[in-house]
């Protein structure tokens, strides 16, 4: 591995590699005034310098798929290897990688110039490359030929979509460390991230600030995925639906009430003049990039109309706050119809809850037990327990005594009701309070209900008695629907919090101690397996690529990938210094 890597760590001058020959050629030293004028414009020439950062994002690809170039022994692929794996069909991962990434990168230059393919031959012509082999559709991804022509091609026009894939593919390396070759270079010997250990000196200093060292301490340095979790909490994400509607609001008011799909769907398609328009607020157009919500939702979401995309999370308020406690907070994960008037978040499991607690009604009544009575009469009303108490109607746990439950149904449904006493039971010489939480097993975390028992005492008698008028639930911030209008129009958002949860797991801490704290993963979200994964990370590096690639190869400098700059041209090294290489 050394042997192949050690032009990249700086034991030879970028200048004097030969892949590098162009740039090399261009010394800071000339001699005379038109050499380098000339040298200028042919170096800050866009095909020019796509060339140079083509052949370093090479060299780190080849360092990442040395295993697969050990099999490439063609003398196509010794010619140009990546280019090879790239479009290789029969031996190369990378080759399905690009394809994937491709198709990401295609919807959304579509997006943008639904021709931006088919304008694409038109610069090959330009550029006397034979297209007779190459004929894109307007608003369509091209096939698998016609992407190896583009790769094959690209570096003869401006519009290098062989240097933008090669730059989502060293991006969702880093985001995955889905490389074997990788991950023996960012991580120890122990399977933990080099550089995250490396900087543990520097948090464990006394006068790191408390946030910063909570941030620190919230991640598993084992993750393959780590960095992709870290950028999901440093630059918070949405997959959204949402349109704005403020027309014949005279006769549509009381009539944007959303519980259901349906609704929505009703909503963005609406027309004054009663003729649907399938192109207004349209559905996503590629729909194997869409992820997973919940179960209970019952909806294939590439049926929603109004789609955005991956965005910024740029709400920052009620369940769409970003901050790192908010994110440490959220018990389960957050995807569902928005309340545009205190961004609140409504899933189908949130109605579910809504309709529980209206079937119930009431707070299950508290009853005294032999033993209170007995601390009562003997003055002992200093400590309490869960033994001090029983609940009428609910079952107790057999274990764990601070729990009890109840079986019901709503509908044909089944649920089981669980109600916990959580926090500290008081007495105020009048009253025992014991603060209860209502949470049902077959919904997600973040639904439950607090709430507060009382058991009335009578100083006479010396003895608790529970009240006869049951307190009913509060449902008004437990509705079973959204009105979606505000500022007299229609503010409709479907939205998935893209987000990882903050959950305990057991792992080995940077000094093989074996630990359990809570630290941020996937685990317990719509997205724990690798597919759904890899389509955020797909997401976001399609959005972002410019920004994360130079994230990522600051990364790979940690890792010791450098290069040595003297005597470089000035104009390479601005080029370089563009992408983050220098």
């Amino acid at each position: 591995m050394k042997k192949k890597l050690k032009f990249l760590f700086g034991a030879a001058p970028l200048a004097a590699l030969p892949i590098l020959a162009l740039a090399a050629s261009c010394t800071n030293k000339t001699e005379d005034g038109v050499n380098a004028g000339y040298q200028s414009r042919i170096l800050k020439e866009t095909i020019t310098k796509n060339k140079i950062i083509t052949k370093i994002a090479d060299n780190y690809l080849e360092a990442f798929y040395e295993d697969e170039l050990k099999l490439a022994n063609s003398d196509e692929a010794k010619k140009d290897p990546i280019l090879f794996l790239m479009t290789d069909t029969t031996t190369s991962s990378l080759n399905a990688k690009t394809k994937e990434l491709f198709k990401y990168y295609a919807a959304a230059k579509l997006k943008e110039d639904p021709q931006f393919f088919w304008n694409l031959k038109s610069q090959f012509i330009n550029a006397n490359v034979d297209t007779n082999s190459f004929d894109p559709t307007p608003y369509a991804i091209p096939d698998d030929q016609q992407l190896n022509f583009i790769l094959k091609n690209s570096d003869v026009i401006t519009n290098s979509i062989r240097l933008e894939l090669e730059k989502m593919l060293l991006i969702q390396i880093y985001f995955l460390k889905d490389r074997t070759e990788y991950k023996k270079l960012a991580n120890n010997e122990n399977g933990l991230d080099k550089y995250q250990l490396s900087m543990k000196a520097e948090i464990d200093k006394k006068d790191t600030p408390t946030s910063k060292r909570d941030l620190y301490n919230s991640f598993n340095f084992a993750d393959d995925n780590l960095y992709l979790l870290k950028y999901l909490v440093d630059n918070p994400m949405i997959e959204s639906w949402s349109f704005t509607d403020d027309r014949d609001m005279n006769l549509r008011l009381g009539q944007a009430n959303i519980s259901s799909f349906n609704d929505f769907n009703n909503l963005a398609k609406y027309q004054p003049s009663g003729i649907e328009q399938f192109e207004f607020n349209p559905t996503a157009s590629a729909n194997d990039h869409l992820i997973m919500t919940g179960s209970a939702e019952n909806f294939d979401l590439k049926n929603l109309r109004a789609y955005k995309g991956f965005i910024k999370n740029a709400i920052n308020a009620g369940d769409l706050s970003t901050s790192l406690t908010s994110l440490q907070n959220d018990l389960s994960s957050i995807f569902g119809f928005l309340d545009p008037k205190n961004n609140i978040v409504y899933s189908q499991d949130s109605f579910k809850f809504s309709k529980i607690l209206a079937q119930e009604k009431n707070n299950p009544k508290i009853i005294e037990t032999a033993a209170l009575n007995t601390k009562a009469q003997t003055d002992k009303l200093t400590s309490f327990d869960s033994g001090d108490f029983t609940f009428e109607g609910l079952t107790q746990d057999s274990t764990n005594k601070s729990i009890y439950t109840k079986q019901i149904k709503v509908g044909s449904d089944s649920y089981t009701l669980q109600f916990e006493q959580k926090g500290t039971i008081t007495f105020d010489g009048q009253a025992l309070t014991v603060p209860m939480q209502l949470s049902v097993r077959e919904l997600p975390n973040r639904h439950f209900y607090d709430f507060k028992s009382k058991l009335e005492y009578n100083a006479t008698s010396k003895t608790f008695k529970g009240m006869d008028q049951l307190p009913e639930y509060n449902l008004d911030k437990y509705p079973t629907s959204v009105d979606v209008v505000k500022d007299n129009k229609i503010e409709a958002h479907y939205v998935v919090k893209v987000a990882p949860l903050y959950t305990n797991k057991k792992f080995k801490d940077a000094e093989q101690k074996d630990v359990e704290r809570k630290v941020f993963s996937f685990d317990l979200t719509p997205w724990s397996n690798e597919k759904e994964q890899v389509i955020i990370a797909n997401n976001i590096i399609a959005a972002n690529t410019a920004s994360l690639f130079r994230e990522a190869v600051k990364y790979f400098k940690e890792l010791g990938f450098r290069f040595n700059l003297q005597n470089i041209n000035q104009d390479v090294l601005d080029a370089l210094k563009v992408e983050g290489l220098a």
